[in-house]
């Protein structure tokens, strides 16, 4: 519950509350039936130690009589005996007792850690439009443009949290104050809570969550697969860095980079884990930042790549991302206005 809390932001950019939400379940339903069986072994514990100890005292004076009869022993040793031997079993019990709590909380340790099911819930595959005519939660922008299944949108600005309150907006984590949003024919706050995971946000501080490098990919198994994880992996570069680290894909993250995960690193982990979701609508909040050189045209190489699979907006002003896009916003103060990609810009001016 802690860890879920510490890292709300990447759970809900991922739309991963429903899938948390059964694993708590699950785990709460495991934990009270192993509790009810701790209690109830422990009852019959209880119920058992008087009928042992009378049966013990009563075995040790029948045999300790007949011994005494036989005159190797007095009745007082034989009596001393007898005292003795009730005393032994209460410890007995006790630790009896404590060996049922210790297997009790063994259970429910590999409980808690043992692999999550397979994710039930997936997004539809049908090709979806997305249609915008809305007014940004926290703000007086007015959005209005259509966006066919798999096109790549950008905007641009100057004004990094105006756009961040757009994206949050056009992915249903913020509700327009006027207006809707609405993808393949629904609202998309009611799409997004009906198909987790289809519709994922990454902001530029998006957290990993505590766990591998690998459980952070694939969302402790209740995001993409394996081989999902590892194709986003490859889109963005990251295989190369990952194998460098000592334990590569079990490098431990999320618990304040222990082992020196740079941040650029870590952001593109954060992409590819969203990626790996295979979104049908994946919206990244200043892709390029963090990122050094390298890792900055590895970033463009895969978002060109992702071109077609899915519909992608982004909220950047760096030309190359710009020249991605198939439509380009520029949002200045509240006026939207459409803009022509540089690449687009160069051209028409050569010709």
């Amino acid at each position: 519950m802690a860890e879920c809390i510490a890292n709300i932001a990447a759970l809900k950019g991922a739309a991963m509350e429903p899938f948390m939400t059964r694993r708590m379940e699950q785990l709460l339903i495991s934990g009270r039936d192993l509790e009810q069986r701790r209690f109830q072994a422990s009852d019959r514990a209880e119920d058992l130690e008087p009928m042992l100890e009378a049966a013990t005292v009563l075995a040790v004076a029948a045999v300790g009589g007949i011994v005494a009869m036989q005159g190797s022993i007095s009745v007082g040793v034989l009596a001393a005996c007898a005292l003795l031997a009730g005393r032994v079993v209460a410890p007995m019990a006790r630790l009896s007792a404590a060996a049922q709590r210790a297997v009790a909380l063994g259970t429910e340790a590999d409980v808690a850690f043992e692999p999550p099911g397979e994710r039930a819930i997936r997004a539809e595959t049908a090709p979806g439009e997305l249609r915008v005519d809305a007014e940004i939660a926290g703000g007086s922008a007015r959005l209005r443009f259509e966006a066919p299944a798999g096109a790549m949108v950008a905007f641009a600005g100057r004004d990094g949290a105006r756009l961040s309150a757009v994206l949050r907006t056009l992915c249903g984590l913020d509700l327009p104050r006027e207006g809707e949003v609405r993808f393949a024919g629904v609202a998309m706050s009611e799409y997004r809570a009906a198909h987790p995971g289809a519709v994922t946000y990454v902001s530029p501080q998006s957290e990993l969550v505590t766990g591998t490098i690998f459980e952070n990919l694939t969302m402790f198994g209740h995001g993409g697969s394996r081989e999902s994880a590892f194709e986003a992996c490859d889109l963005l570069g990251l295989r190369p860095e990952i194998d460098r680290l000592p334990r590569k894909l079990d490098t431990m993250v999320g618990d304040g980079d222990a082992d020196g995960l740079s941040a650029s690193l870590a952001h593109r982990i954060a992409v590819a884990r969203a990626i790996a979701l295979a979104p049908r609508v994946l919206l990244l909040d200043e892709p390029q930042s963090l990122l050094d050189v390298a890792a900055d045209r590895a970033m463009v190489a895969g978002l060109a790549a992702l071109k077609g699979r899915m519909t992608v907006i982004m909220a950047t002003s760096r030309p190359s991302y710009l020249d991605l896009a198939d439509q380009a916003y520029a949002l200045d103060g509240d006026t939207m206005i459409a803009m022509t990609p540089p690449r687009r810009a160069r051209s028409a001016g050569a010709a």
